[in-house]
């Protein structure tokens, strides 16, 4: 009985790596059941998971399944310059299943989430030294978060009883947790928070992948996996890229390693990938407009946040690169060199902004995402293990000391996760649309062939199209619509006079719009012409054709 408890506890991070994203998907599936029949569910948590999709079903209609145009230009010849490898992966999945989208994503998510951790359980069990409670670490990584619940719990209770705020309650504790976690929360900094996102985890998958097979020893594996990195994401390209370019040259330097080679393919493949996005992209001025939206986004990682990001994760190793086992473990290990190499190198593009202080920041949240956390439980497992020698503990008191991080940063996900549900269940084009809106999806995507459309007056309904549908919409997303201070301003003023020029001018080809306002589109369409297509309930979809 005692050995297979033993056994258990040993394969505890490979059960969680099943159970957690299984967990995961089930919860949040599951308030689909109040929905009301006139409701439909999408799923969504998150509006980056609608881009996603977009992007992914436009490498398969305007593109040729490896280059595609944005699904969020209105442009009919937007050029081909896109391709992204995790997109183009969810796309043939899509392509080859039709699944509805809800049914795939939360497949994606179950299945690619499993992927992630069991990836990073096999880092764990490979990097950390001999005798280092490797079950213990990788189900620390793959489940634990920060102490943002501790700090907020502390500062609820002195607003409730010392500065008089009113009797403690969960909605006040929310509240104080919200306050804690802002400007970093939504971003997740651990890496249970990545199963939100299917294209998330697909890089994390490349990006955990490649680790694992430097700590092995595989260098050209992880060089392959560093030019899928770079093709399916920018900011996790370069940091992959710095990461194994540094970690290459300083055991080629050390004379531990025969990596000239590899180490050459890779500040290769970074050269060529860095030439695509700084250099060819931003030749074209719908890329452009959308980069220089995006820059505005900037989102710094404040010094303030770190401790409740990271707690227990963040003052462990600090007290333990001042011991000489640091040392030790750094001259004897490569996968320690690797993770030193990953810790620095993230942090300083974490903070970025703060480093290059005369530049414009490069979204520095993007890269957290769980990077950081990472080598922090890495070193404070190694660190923990230190403690036990240096305290000379039992085995029973040792075990004590390995619960402090469970019990202590586990709650930050179980709160976070079910603050997130109750916030998504009611959310209306994102977790459920209108039955009669995805109905009219539908037969909008059975219209051909591809037409730029407007949703008059209604922005959500126009944020779905090229989502559901094959078709382009005038404005689909705040950030990825190109040039979208003009279109806000040529919407708005179509959509308060229904005016011609400013039709013209959004280069939309149909409108989706209330029975209302169709005479006064017809009052006012002088030599052109419209065509009514079909009408459902109160919204009638017509085709425009400009006379010049």
């Amino acid at each position: 009985m005692r050995r297979r408890a033993t056994f258990l506890l040993n394969r505890l991070p490979e059960i969680l790596c099943f159970a957690l994203p299984l967990a995961y998907c089930a919860f949040f599936a599951a308030p689909a059941r109040e929905l009301k029949p006139d409701q439909a569910f999408l799923g969504f948590l998150h509006t980056d998971q609608v881009v996603y999709y977009a992007l992914a079903r436009e490498a398969f209609e305007s593109g040729n399944g490896l280059v595609y145009a944005s699904p969020y230009s209105n442009e009919p010849a937007s050029p081909r310059i896109y391709s992204h490898f995790g997109f183009l992966v969810m796309g043939c999945i899509w392509k080859a299943t039709h699944l509805p989208l809800p049914w795939l994503d939360y497949l994606l998510r179950a299945v690619v989430g499993a992927a992630m951790m069991l990836l990073l359980v096999r880092l764990f069990r490979a990097a950390l030294p001999k005798g280092a409670p490797a079950a213990f670490g990788a189900a620390a990584v793959i489940a634990l978060s920060g102490i943002a619940w501790l700090i907020a719990g502390i500062q609820f209770l002195q607003d409730s009883f010392l500065m008089g705020a009113g009797p403690p309650n969960m909605e006040a504790f929310l509240l104080a947790f919200k306050r804690v976690e802002s400007g970093y929360g939504e971003w997740y900094l651990n890496v249970f928070g990545n199963l939100t996102f299917v294209h998330e985890l697909l890089f994390h998958v490349l990006f955990f992948g490649a680790m694992l097979a430097l700590v092995r020893g595989r260098a050209w594996i992880a060089t392959l996996i560093l030019f899928l990195t770079w093709w399916s994401h920018p900011y996790t390209g370069l940091q992959l890229g710095l990461i194994a370019g540094a970690f290459l040259f300083l055991e080629v330097i050390l004379g531990r390693r025969a990596w000239v080679l590899p180490l050459l393919a890779c500040a290769f493949i970074n050269f060529i990938a860095l030439a695509y996005y700084l250099l060819f992209l931003p030749r074209f001025p719908e890329h452009a407009s959308v980069y220089e939206q995006m820059r505005q986004f900037s989102h710094p990682m404040l010094f303030s946040k770190l401790l409740p990001a990271y707690g227990l994760f963040l003052a462990l190793p600090l007290f333990f690169a001042g011991a000489p086992d640091f040392r030790r473990l750094l001259k004897e290990s490569p996968a320690a060199r690797l993770m030193l190499g990953w810790l620095v190198i993230t942090a300083a593009l974490m903070f970025h902004d703060r480093i290059l202080f005369f530049m414009k920041p490069f979204q520095p949240m993007h890269f957290t995402r769980g990077y950081l956390f990472v080598p922090l439980v890495y070193f404070s497992i190694c660190a923990l293990g230190w403690l036990r020698d240096r305290w000379n503990l039992s085995p029973g008191k040792y075990a004590i000391l390995l619960a402090i991080p469970f019990l202590l940063q586990l709650p930050d996900n179980l709160i976070r996760t079910a603050m997130l549900r109750d916030e998504v269940r009611n959310r209306e084009y994102l977790y459920w649309i209108p039955r009669a809106d995805l109905d009219l999806l539908k037969k909008i995507d059975a219209v051909e062939p591809t037409l730029t459309i407007h949703a008059v007056g209604n922005g959500e309904l126009e944020r779905m199209i090229p989502v559901l549908t094959h078709h382009r919409a005038v404005f689909g997303h705040l950030y990825n619509t190109p040039f979208k201070a003009e279109k806000t301003r040529l919407v708005s003023e179509f959509d308060e006079n229904l005016d011609m020029q400013s039709l013209r001018a959004m280069k939309a080809e149909a409108l989706l719009l209330p029975a209302s306002e169709l005479e006064k589109l017809r009052a006012n369409l002088g030599p052109n012409e419209c065509k009514i297509v079909f009408q459902q309930g109160h919204l009638f979809f017509v085709k425009i054709t400009f006379k010049d």
